[in-house]
């Protein structure tokens, strides 16, 4: 099940909206850490 999925699952259908909220959080830290990455090391002036 991909991370999307079960956050969508955990807030709809169980209610849960502690632990969407945290996969959403992790989901959003992980998304940036690999854009942060991608800058640091691919050259884009280069081309």
């Amino acid at each position: 099940m991909m991370l999307a999925e079960m956050i969508a699952q955990q807030v709809q259908s169980l209610v849960n909206w502690g632990l969407g909220g945290a996969a959403a959080f992790v989901l959003l830290v992980v998304t940036l850490a690999i854009y942060a990455l991608q800058l640091r090391f691919v050259d884009t002036e280069g081309r």
